[in-house]
Formats: C-alpha cells, structure tokens, sequence
C-alpha cells in the first residue's frame, strides 16, 4: 500500500474476500455462482486507494502525472509481463486453433492495456463458452483498471484547476451517468456495457467518493457494538451476492450495486475494535489479500492449461 495511506490490514482481508470469489466461481460456478463479482469488490477498493492518493498530492500541489504513472506501472506490470509471457510460451504448445493464433494479439493488448476492448470486439461475451479457452481473458479487468489511472486524475487535476469547489459534485455525476450507462446499455449492448470503461467506472468511483468526501459515519460509532453491526452489514451483502447473483441477461445493471455497497460500508468506517475488522486483519487474511493480484495473474492461465493437459477436465 502507498505511503500516502496509512495502512489498513482489513482491506487485505477484504482482498481476500474477493480473490477467493473468483477463483472459486472459475473453478466450479456451481459452488458460488456469483464469485465473480470479486472483481466488483476490487474496483471499489481500487477506486477508494487510488482517488485517496491522487486527491490528496493534488490539494497539496504536488501530484505528478509522471510519477503517479511511473508508481502504477512499477507495481502492476513486473508481474504482469512474467505472466503473460510464460502464458504465452506454454500456449504456444498447448492451446489447439484458433486460439493459439489470437494469443500474442490477447498477450499485446493486456501489456498495452486494452484487453477489455479486444475482448469486447473480438468475443460474444465473458459468459460464451468460448471464452473458457482464453488463457488471459483475466487481462480484461486489469486493463480496465489501469484505463481508469489514464483518465481519472486528468479528471481530478482539472476539475482542482477550474471547479475546486465541485470536485466532490463533478465526481458524484460521473458516478451517476457512468451507472446510468451501464444500466441503459445492459439491456441491447450487454458485452459493451460488462467490458468497457465508462459502464463500469461507477464502481470504482463509489470509493473514490468515500476518498473525496471522506466516511459518512460519525465518530462515536466506531465503538466495538456499532461498528461490527455496520461491518456485518456489508460482509453480509458481498456473500449474499456471491450466492444469489449469477449470469443473467439483466448483468451488471445495477446488480454490482449490492457487493460494491458492502465494501463501502467496510471501506467506511474504520475501527479496530470491530469483530468483522479484526476477523480480516487475521494473519491468514491479511497474506492472502496481499497476495491476491498475484492469484488473480495466475489462477486463469493455469485452470485453462490443466482443461488441456489433463485427460480428466
């Protein structure tokens, strides 16, 4: 975590929480057919850190586009390229056409940042069958994210320059048109409206509001009682999507609405007295979540090859 924030261990656990959604989903959806919206989660977390970061450095006129990006890219992409490269390596042998012959296509557009877009236009959706052959199809919200570093802080560092008493305002209707579109393009556009930026930008942007205009949640109730009651509260909408929201054709919509507010809630309001935050903040998963975009590199990668490679799928 940067050293702008002060370190929070329950967002680890949070991560965890979310990692542990999505590998679950990919390796049985019928075990937790809404893990998927782990990557919900993550956007809101991403947003809440992110926006936290760059509000700050800007208010205090010291933000650095160069060096903001410069920071982004040392800690994604080490990673990243030692992933996609051995995932391309063993796809070269293992994965039959045609996808061997879109996998340095996949592999350039996840280095370049734009494999949600690729996969929009080059896919029937993240829920085809044919998708579960694409060996970097995890690339998608990466690229997503790493989008939203390009354009946010343009978005921020303008809005200081000419409307410093609205930022908090101009950000909250980008939150509102961003859902609107995604809920509006859901219904005839659904691939679009689950892959691209604009559609999903809200979610990010649900923590970059708690960033900006800081917890809703008065002091005295950070008490043990009230805080683990408002911690439940949010642990208890990111499990129940888990279990009840699935693939349908109405997805996202507005059905990351409900994981995204459970975050907020743990996001929100933060105390060490809190059952749920000392629960997160347990060794076990505070190493996961650190761990967890390593997880998330090579989780796809390796349940794509082991279809191929093991005679049992």
């Amino acid at each position: 975590m940067s050293k702008e924030l002060n370190y929070r261990p329950e967002i680890d656990g949070l991560r965890t929480i979310a990692i542990l959604g999505v590998i679950i989903f990919h390796l049985n959806p019928a075990l937790l057919k809404g893990g998927f919206l782990g990557v919900d989660v993550f956007f809101c977390i991403s947003g809440f850190l992110i926006t936290t970061i760059i509000y700050r450095q800007v208010r205090e006129q010291r933000f650095s586009f160069l060096g903001f990006w410069k920071r982004r890219f040392k800690r994604l992409y080490p990673a990243l390229v030692f992933v996609v490269t051995v995932t391309m390596a063993i796809g070269l042998f293992v994965l039959p056409q045609p996808e061997r012959g879109a996998l340095p296509m996949l592999a350039a557009s996840a280095l370049f940042s734009f494999a949600n877009i690729l996969l929009w236009r080059t896919t029937d959706g993240y829920w085809s069958p044919a998708s579960e052959n694409i060996s970097l199809l995890q690339t998608w919200s990466l690229s997503l994210e790493e989008q939203f570093y390009f354009f946010f802080p343009m978005f921020i560092f303008l809005c200081y320059i000419f409307a410093r008493e609205k930022i908090g305002k101009l950000t909250f209707a980008l939150f509102v048109l961003s859902l609107l579109l995604c809920v509006y393009l859901t219904d005839n556009y659904r691939s679009a409206a689950f892959y691209l930026l604009p559609t999903r930008m809200w979610e990010l942007l649900i923590g970059g509001l708690l960033a900006i205009y800081g917890s809703p949640f008065p002091r005295a109730w950070r008490s043990a009682g009230i805080a683990t009651f408002i911690h439940l509260a949010g642990l208890v909408l990111i499990v129940t999507s888990y279990f009840t929201i699935g693939n349908n054709e109405e997805f996202p919509g507005y059905y990351p609405l409900v994981p995204c507010i459970g975050t907020f809630l743990l996001l929100a309001l933060r105390s060490e007295r809190s059952l749920v935050t000392r629960l997160l903040s347990m060794r076990p998963c505070v190493y996961t979540g650190k761990t967890s975009y390593s997880l998330y590199l090579w989780h796809w990668p390796i349940f794509v090859y082991a279809y191929y490679i093991t005679p049992n799928p």
